[in-house]
């Protein structure tokens, strides 16, 4: 009998942090598809000097800590290691040719899938492995439609039952920054490095040996930055889902900062996590600000417009629906506080606002900063 060549599974991302999640949806594929072994390719930070990407050397060597003890596992750092952008189809031709004869399984999200025919040479990727997709249960993958956008794709397409996984790298960061455990989520290895090395806490050096800087205790507020997509007459909104804040209302695209990035940045990293589109910071044209005060406490909010970005908006993270709206005719489930930002900064073009606030001023504090 011919021995079969091996099948190599190929499990791209950022790693930032690598969590359970990624190792649980690595060892299912593995078994589902009798993978030989699997490979993590962590992907190179979008830009090397702060764009809300931790330190390559950092993910890596979170990534070796998680993946440790298991023979199945090995890390590739061909994408690290090559300069300039990476696409997912240069990648795996180079693992093409370097292991031949071995068949290449690429892993990738279901949320990946709906805007794989938009990715760079998709029939390529196609051609050189098969594609295994995570699969949720209650999801539905519409894999006639992208067979149909990528002719080479029919038949070389898995969807690969996935248990429920509730945690995301980016509640992994968000948690650290506010003090919440993690160590459920995590490898305990990959948890002691974060701690160690003071990964992903507010002041953090963005190039150092991430030692927090020492900060005097002072009062302190949260800062979000959010984004109005624009087309004529509508304005994209995403509709929040799983966030434990006005889910299942519409608003625009946003978050917190993470600390160490500019306000630019991270509604630039908001826009890439949430709804899968790419934005440089250069391109927001800024509408206004707010500081808000609640039952909650008191926050400050940034607003910009975008008019050009790379990518169809999808939900990715965050939110179950995006859908573009007319401006003067919002849904009833919008968010109170986005649809009083619409009307003051971008139909108002008020640059300053100061919501619940007692006593309310009609003019929003206009006055106080100019004409």
């Amino acid at each position: 009998m011919t021995d079969q060549p091996p099948r190599i599974g190929v499990f791209g991302g950022t790693f930032d942090p690598v969590h359970l999640g990624h190792l649980i949806v690595a060892s299912e594929v593995c078994h589902a598809l009798s993978l030989d072994r699997l490979l993590f390719v962590p992907s190179r930070s979008p830009h090397k000097t702060n764009q809300g990407t931790t330190e390559d050397h950092h993910r890596l060597a979170m990534l070796r800590l998680a993946v440790a003890g298991d023979a199945r596992f090995a890390i590739d750092t061909l994408e690290l290691d090559r300069p300039g952008p990476s696409y997912t189809a240069d990648t795996l031709d180079s693992l093409t040719r370097r292991l031949s004869p071995a068949r290449l399984v690429f892993v990738m999200g279901e949320d990946s899938l709906r805007d794989f025919p938009t990715w760079h040479d998709p029939g390529r990727i196609t051609r050189l492995a098969e594609i295994a997709v995570a699969h949720r249960p209650g999801v539905r993958a519409d894999l006639a439609a992208v067979e149909a956008a990528v002719p080479e794709s029919r038949g070389r397409i898995r969807l690969v039952p996935i248990p429920p996984i509730g945690v995301s790298s980016r509640d992994v960061r968000r948690r650290v920054a506010t003090g919440a455990p993690i160590a459920h989520l995590l490898p305990a290895a990959v948890e002691r490095y974060i701690r160690d090395h003071g990964l992903y806490r507010p002041g953090r050096d963005p190039v150092g040996a991430g030692v927090p800087r020492v900060v005097a205790p002072r009062f302190q507020m949260p800062v979000a930055a959010h984004v109005f997509l624009l087309r004529p007459g509508a304005v994209l909104l995403a509709r929040r889902h799983g966030t434990g804040f006005q889910d299942g209302r519409y608003g625009p695209v946003g978050g917190h900062l993470d600390g160490d990035e500019p306000v630019t940045v991270a509604a630039a990293r908001e826009c890439r996590e949430e709804i899968g589109v790419t934005i440089q910071p250069t391109d927001f044209r800024f509408l206004g600000v707010a500081h808000w005060r609640s039952s909650d406490g008191e926050g400050v909010d940034f607003f910009f417009a975008c008019g050009r970005w790379t990518g169809e908006p999808r939900p990715v993270a965050d939110c179950d629906d995006v859908r573009w709206f007319p401006i003067d005719r919002l849904p009833d489930t919008t968010i109170p506080f986005v649809r009083r930002a619409i009307e003051h900064h971008l139909l108002g073009k008020q640059p300053f606002d100061e919501d619940g606030w007692n006593p309310p001023d009609p003019v929003h504090r206009q006055a106080a900063i100019g004409p």
